[in-house]
């Protein structure tokens, strides 16, 4: 923690030294402001992660009887029934086999599944297992779970024959679009877009809010290869207003999401108290980072935590946030005057959850990111 102070003191006396004091008025839960910022925070976005809510209970929980509040199935707190609905879209990006109880818990709570074309083959390496005959050299193909997914969709161009056949003899839709302007997650995120339109379940035009919106969990968003990344991220930022900002990143790394600007944003991840002395654990049982430097891992997560944080990130990666601020982060933005952010400024890494709630009010887009906790994530 003294490390990332530090590296935190450093960028803050930077960006004293050399931004000005931002003349935008901030707006704040503390600070004073003008009749037209206040008038400008006028909606409230809430994000509570899937790993709040125990997979082995996945129905909805009541929380507040009184006024109606609950957590469904997907752990997005809404003021209304729970029928708030999900979708899995899946990359072309290694998945771990067996998959991780990360991947488990965003199928399981997802109602339609799509594999972006290659994301098939990953989704049929990682889910089956195969038995070749010794009279013959055909593989036959059995799932280790149903992990069928609903539809295929992209150009096609990677997915594999074999499993093409394995999953359209399962029941799974495949659909080609042989269009070069659009990538593969620009054509699966139409299938999940189509599927809202096409169940009144899931019709978004009848929400009364965003918080009310159809969430759609996209795995395999990074590794690999950089420019795949950004591609994934921008996707955030083009879909926005489709999607009701209702896109996440995942992989078993990393979680991202993209907070609307003028909002109050709201975060809720699955944050547990640091181990007690007879609970820490070596860096023999884990791969966190030894912050002490004597082998002892001081994170607040014990190792068999799953889910998003503590350590996090506010990336202004789509253009400068001219005021931010925050609260429940171990280093807060905007309660010593520096609240811009930017490239080529300050840029709040290696950050830290420490409240039950994060709150974030940014003038534009702001890219809001998580490491993933998962005690399996070694063995791969």
């Amino acid at each position: 923690d003294d490390k990332k102070n530090k590296y935190s003191t450093a960028s803050s006396t930077l960006m004293n030294a050399a931004i000005p004091t931002p003349t935008t008025t901030r707006v704040g839960m503390d600070t004073p402001s003008s009749s037209a910022a206040t008038a400008a925070v006028t909606r409230r976005f809430r994000f509570d992660s899937p790993f709040l809510v125990s997979p082995s209970s996945p129905r909805p929980i009541e929380t507040n009887t009184e006024d109606t509040t609950t957590i469904d199935p997907i752990g997005v707190v809404t003021t209304t029934k729970p029928n708030t609905k999900a979708a899995l879209i899946i990359l072309n990006s290694p998945i771990q086999n067996p998959p991780s109880p990360i991947f488990d818990r965003l199928w399981d709570l997802s109602q339609f599944h799509v594999c972006a074309d290659g994301g098939a083959n990953r989704l049929h390496d990682a889910t089956t297992t195969s038995s070749t005959t010794t009279t013959t050299t055909s593989t036959t193909s059995t799932t280790t779970k149903q992990y069928i997914p609903d539809m295929i969709r992209g150009d096609l161009d990677s997915l594999r024959p074999a499993v093409s056949s394995f999953y359209r003899t399962a029941g799974t839709t495949i659909e080609c679009v042989p269009d070069q302007n659009s990538h593969d997650l620009d054509k699966a995120l139409q299938a999940v877009q189509n599927w809202i339109d096409g169940s009144p379940s899931t019709n978004d035009d009848d929400a009364d809010d965003d918080n009310n919106a159809t969430v759609v969990y996209i795995y395999g968003a990074f590794g690999g290869r950089f420019d795949h990344e950004m591609s994934s991220i921008n996707v955030l930022y083009r879909y926005a207003a489709r999607f009701r900002n209702r896109l996440v990143l995942y992989d078993d790394e990393n979680f991202a999401l993209l907070l609307p600007a003028d909002t109050r944003n709201e975060i809720r991840l699955p944050l547990v108290p640091p181990p007690s002395s007879s609970t820490s654990t070596t860096l023999d049982d884990t791969d966190d980072d030894d912050t002490d430097g004597d082998g002892t891992s001081t994170s607040e997560c014990p190792p068999t935590t799953i889910g998003e944080g503590p350590t996090c990130g506010l990336i202004p990666i789509g253009c400068r946030c001219d005021t931010v601020q925050t609260t429940g982060l171990q280093w807060d933005l905007g309660g010593d005057g520096l609240s811009s952010t930017e490239f080529g400024g300050l840029v709040s890494t290696s950050n830290r959850v420490v409240g039950e709630v994060v709150t974030v009010q940014t003038s534009h887009p702001l890219l809001f990111t998580a490491e993933m906790r998962c005690p399996s994530r070694k063995n791969r």
